[in-house]
């Protein structure tokens, strides 16, 4: 019986250092994901920034093919 309390006592040591290993994982996915979630919004704001510049790109061409050529 003795030997049954410390094979359990060794099981619920290696269940304690499972969690914690997955509590360790889940923290480290959640700091993952804010990161992605940063990298998306710097990039959603990139993509705006490029869309303006080709729009203003697009009316500067606009404007030169009006000035006669000689």
């Amino acid at each position: 019986m003795e030997g049954l309390f410390q094979q359990l006592g060794r099981v619920y040591q290696q269940l304690e250092r499972l969690f914690q290993q997955l509590e360790s994982v889940y923290q480290q996915s959640e700091q993952l994901f804010q990161q992605l979630e940063g990298v998306y919004q710097q990039s959603e704001w990139l993509f705006q920034q490029l869309e303006s510049v080709y729009q203003q790109s697009e009316r500067i061409f606009r404007q030169l093919a009006l000035i006669p050529t000689i």
